[in-house]
């Protein structure tokens, strides 16, 4: 199979192990206070022809979802998830992630970005990005 995408973990595991440090020295991690926004689950496989996104997107309007493949071979995915109930007087517990999310995904020059394809569907956001073939050449026998 042809190596299709660089996925960097190293910065989220940097990150992790900061976060952990500081919880140690008494920083709060909250999700009120840490996130910013959402970061929805994302599954990610391929198989022979494909690469295969999918995003949890539950409560995200679709018309605020924006899917980008630029020229430095960069897939980047964007929502917002709006906060219907910011107006009510008295919260008793807020468990859910509201605002913006962007996730960006280097890949390389094996994919074919002219038939990349998106649908949202029950809240799943799904990308299919098609790899490119090698081509076959056939040589003459003689």
């Amino acid at each position: 199979m042809i190596n299709t995408m660089n996925i960097c973990c190293n910065k989220d595991l940097m990150n992790m192990k900061i976060r952990n440090m500081h919880r140690y020295a008494g920083y709060d991690y909250s999700p009120n206070t840490y996130f910013k926004g959402f970061r929805p689950r994302t599954d990610i496989s391929e198989d022979a022809k494909n690469l295969y996104f999918e995003f949890e997107l539950p409560g995200v309007d679709p018309n605020s979802i924006k899917v980008v493949f630029n020229d430095d071979k960069v897939l980047s995915v964007t929502a917002e998830k709006q906060n219907l109930n910011e107006n009510v007087k008295k919260v008793y517990v807020n468990e859910r992630f509201f605002g913006h999310f962007e996730r960006n995904f280097q890949l390389n020059e094996n994919v074919n970005s002219e038939k990349i394809t998106a649908s949202y569907d029950n809240g799943i956001l799904k990308v299919v990005v098609p790899k490119k073939l090698p081509e076959e050449k056939f040589i003459d026998i003689k």
